[in-house]
């Protein structure tokens, strides 16, 4: 996370432990666009894969260089069908000209995390030119059968895969979506940290990848689209119970961002949407809040700088819990209705901490 607010210290120490080790615990409609890589389309046919059946691959759009920082010892690629080349810390730069495809497998992620530093030592992507990404992720993970593969086992997987810093700041510009061809997260099952970070500072990504699961890990999507400021749409969230940290950060920075996914779960955890949409500009409604008893820090500026926001439907009936609101309708708009139960009397009124100075409150009445 990049310092866009301040906690107190306290708070500092342990999210920074929990984003690091994840508490050691694995924990309908596609807004995105992107057609679901588990239903091939009229146009597919035998001859021709889903994206499934395709190994995650980068399409150069120019002519450049793809580098591979931090290799695992199985990490190898195709380029343009071609023979399997390894790849090591001394051979980790392929040249592509315009239109080469360069397919990546490996037999699992060999990321790992450094508690007592807080750094997290992780397989990153990287383009110096713009390439298009698409196919089936977990061709990293197991080489020979990543088309029927749905379980992430191991920590931090994909973590900070396409996260790039030119050494001040985190940005990518050069991933890309594909028109005809979409990126595919496939798992069902999911690992601490196991996307977290994964496409940070990607400035050039304007659609998200499906994303399935629905019983999630501590910190799995931890920071996933932060600063994906091209994102105009996220994707459906059909998980009903969360795990610590798991939307943390996910969508922060994303000032394209028109509409969030819808959230259904009514079982919260410590952390589960803390700073979730922070300073997504574009978004004018949020979605509804069905949790009637929060967690501790569980809408933590939630909705924190969301400057154009002015209407929430919040469901909760207890707000006990230890910061749960704190901040989350700072920097909202100056006027928008705030929805709630009608016997919720417990709401503090001109707050950045309940419900904003300006706004109008009405009782939530069922569709």
């Amino acid at each position: 996370m990049k310092n866009l607010f301040k906690i107190t210290a306290l708070f500092a120490v342990v999210l920074m432990i929990f984003c690091i080790t994840g508490c050691g615990d694995n924990a309908g409609g596609n807004p995105s666009g992107n057609t679901p890589a588990q239903t091939p389309t009229p146009a597919q046919t035998s001859a021709e894969p889903t994206m499934q059946e395709t190994p995650l691959t980068l399409e150069a759009i120019a002519a450049g260089t793809i580098t591979l920082t931090n290799p695992w010892s199985t990490l190898k690629y195709k380029k343009n069908g071609g023979d399997f080349v390894s790849v090591t810390a001394s051979a980790n730069t392929i040249a592509v000209a315009a239109g080469d495809k360069v397919a990546f497998y490996a037999d699992g992620s060999e990321n790992t995390s450094n508690l007592s530093t807080y750094t997290l030592t992780a397989l990153r992507i990287n383009c110096s030119s713009d390439c298009f990404v698409y196919g089936n992720v977990m061709s990293l993970l197991s080489s020979s059968d990543f088309k029927n593969a749905t379980s992430i086992s191991t920590e931090y997987a994909f973590a900070e895969l396409f996260l790039y810093s030119d050494g001040s700041v985190y940005t990518n510009t050069h991933i890309k979506n594909h028109a005809q061809k979409a990126l595919v997260l496939p798992a069902t099952t999911l690992a601490a940290g196991c996307y977290r970070e994964m496409f940070e500072g990607c400035t050039g990504l304007t659609s998200a990848p499906v994303l399935p699961a629905t019983t999630l890990a501590a910190n799995c999507y931890c920071g996933m689209f932060y600063g994906c400021t091209s994102l105009t749409s996220a994707p459906a969230l059909p998980a009903t119970t969360l795990a610590e940290f798991c939307y943390y950060y996910m969508f922060n920075g994303c000032t394209s961002l028109t509409s969030a996914p819808a959230l259904p779960a009514t079982t919260l955890a410590e952390f589960c949407y803390y700073g979730m949409f922070y300073g997504c500009t574009s978004l004018t409604s949020a979605p509804a809040l069905p949790a009637t008893t929060l967690a501790a820090n569980c809408y933590y500026g939630m909705f924190n700088g969301c400057t154009s926001l002015s209407s929430v439907t919040c469901l909760a009936t207890n707000i006990s819990a230890s910061n749960c609101t704190t901040n989350w309708l700072a920097g909202v708009a100056s006027t928008g209705t705030f929805k709630k139960v009608a016997s919720m009397d417990d709401w503090t009124t001109n707050s950045v901490s309940g419900i904003p100075t300006g706004w109008t409150v009405q009782d939530y009445t069922a569709q």
